[in-house]
């Protein structure tokens, strides 16, 4: 990667982050070793309320066990993304969901709905995780002022010693510990925001959807 792609990539991260202005960032990101098709996920929630003192309310590493390809690590950690921003959101503030996957940002935005009303989605590869993140996209209120995103991944740089965008750099990392590390580690500063503990719901919809969830 050149310098001048990778200072682009990150430029057009800023521009995306100063036109949305969100007061909450979900970023995430799956991983896979192919040897075992174990899984892992990184996902990492940032507060920019106080645009001073920014807070991270939520980080997971999140092992999938077995049977795992790179498009379904990166979904179910999509997944439990958008199960976040839905239990987190209230009208009034501004939710992005960034991730460097296209194929579940694209299909978010647009290709899940179309596949829907042209009643092929049952044909689709995974399936199951579209009708999943479908049924969570439509729990929330109409108009709401959520949005997700593609943010390009690797753009850090161990020659200028720099993370590029962090926050994409820190759901890699942890991502990469929990397939290694072979478990499900959840850090959470919310408050009492979620009605339900976050590891049971998690846990219900990814076994819904044929995923072996290990904490």
């Amino acid at each position: 990667m050149s310098d001048y792609t990778r200072k682009d990539k990150i430029k057009k991260y800023e521009r995306l982050i100063k036109r949305v202005n969100p007061d909450i960032i979900i970023y995430t990101d799956g991983s896979i070793r192919m040897k075992s098709k174990d899984g892992g996920g990184g996902l990492l929630m940032l507060d920019r309320r106080n645009r001073k003192k920014k807070r991270i309310l939520l980080s997971l590493q999140l092992y999938y066990k077995g049977g795992m390809t790179s498009s379904r690590s990166e979904l179910a950690t999509f997944l439990v993304g958008l199960m976040v921003a839905q239990n987190i959101y209230y009208s009034g503030i501004t939710v992005l969901l960034l991730s460097d996957n296209e194929y579940a940002v694209k299909g978010f935005n647009s290709w899940c709905d179309k596949w829907i009303a042209d009643g092929i989605l049952h044909k689709k590869a995974n399936s199951e995780y579209w009708e999943a993140i479908s049924d969570i996209k439509n729990r929330f209120p109409e108009n709401a002022n959520f949005k997700v995103a593609h943010v390009h991944g690797h753009t850090d740089s161990k020659k200028e010693n720099c993370k590029g965008i962090l926050g994409n750099y820190l759901v890699d990392v942890l991502a990469q510990r929990a397939v290694d590390g072979k478990k499900t580690v959840i850090k959470k500063d919310l408050g009492g925001s979620f009605e339900e503990g976050l590891s049971s719901k998690v846990e219900e919809i990814l076994t819904e959807i044929g995923i072996d969830f290990a904490f």
